[in-house]
């Protein structure tokens, strides 16, 4: 994929963009292109600094999942290419500090300082789950810039494609769903445990339903923020829904999520998360099955706990649905 090449095309279909309209369709393009690599979380030190340092030919991607700095230098190549002066910053001295990039840009007749942080707070998912962005910052508190940044959105969503949101939920479509799933469990008298594995069903379809997300990184945000914004782990000490991250083999050629959910004295269960037809399903699986895949994947930081859960799990825990 040539990023210069689809970017100029479309800021000369569009000669109307002001400077930071173009810094902010630069980061909102790019945080739909890329993913963040999971295999990063590994502690392969080796695997880690071949990751953090890879670099990106902009006129050629082919990898499409990287982490902050490769994803800064990026948007710093691409700023600079289209006229910006940009910079690289990092958090620390760290083997792999947190980078992100410092854009200068001029608004309302203004010098601005914008922030572009892809990673930070998950912004390179938010963005394709038509969330808004937590981490594309003014760094001089410019009081008009909230709206100028409003008003660059509409511009940009004017040239797209109309979002389909019959496919999938977004941020507020979430709590929207969970304020009725709430309501409608109160009228019709559920406790608060048919109330909580009602609300697992709707978790399960949204995923299945999801058709947009590729990367794994994405569909295992997109899990943890459905879990917050249905409210259905009230206790983060005592947590009803424990995700975990495995990956199979030494190179990481395929990734999965388990997640143990118990619910007071309820029976436990396992639900597995994976690709399968080039999408993402998650549904329930059995203690039999859940002992094969721990002896072809593993977790840096949770096969200790899955391992002890699923030998102590019955053998009638659970039966696979779809």
């Amino acid at each position: 994929m040539n990023l210069v090449d689809n970017i100029e095309k479309h800021f000369k279909e569009h000669s109307d963009y002001d400077e930071l309209t173009k810094i902010r369709y630069i980061y909102l393009y790019i945080c739909k292109v890329f993913s963040y690599d999971t295999r990063f979380y590994s502690r392969d030190s080796k695997i880690k600094k071949d990751i953090y340092n890879k670099k990106v030919d902009v006129t050629n991607v082919e990898d499409f999942e990287l982490v902050c700095f490769s994803i800064a230098c990026v948007l710093d190549e691409l700023l600079k290419h289209f006229g910006f002066e940009s910079k690289i910053e990092k958090n620390d001295d760290k083997e792999f500090p947190h980078a992100y990039v410092i854009a200068n840009c001029m608004n309302n007749n203004m010098p601005y300082r914008i922030k572009l942080d892809p990673t930070i707070n998950h912004d390179i998912t938010r963005v394709k789950l038509d969330s808004p962005t937590l981490s594309f910052e003014d760094l001089d508190n410019h009081h008009d810039f909230i709206d100028s940044v409003l008003f660059s959105d509409s511009k940009i969503k004017e040239s797209q494609k109309p979002i389909n949101h019959d496919e999938y939920y977004d941020t507020l479509s979430i709590k929207e769903l969970n304020d009725v799933i709430t309501r409608s469990a109160k009228n019709r008298g559920l406790t608060p445990q048919e109330l909580f594995f009602e609300k697992l069903e709707y978790l399960k379809c949204l995923i299945n339903v999801r058709k947009g997300l590729q990367k794994f990184d994405d569909i295992d945000y997109y899990l943890s923020y459905i879990i917050r914004n249905l409210e259905m782990n009230d206790n983060p000490m005592n947590p009803y829904l424990r995700p975990a991250i495995f990956y199979k083999g030494k190179d990481f050629e395929d990734v999965i999520c388990l997640v143990h959910v118990k619910y007071l004295q309820y029976p436990e269960q396992l639900l597995l998360l994976k690709k399968e037809n080039n999408k993402f399903v998650i549904g329930e699986t059995t203690k039999e099955e859940a002992k094969e895949l721990l002896q072809e994947y593993y977790s840096p930081d949770c096969q200790y706990y899955f391992e002890t859960l699923i030998n102590n799990l019955p053998d009638t825990t659970s039966s696979k649905t779809k």
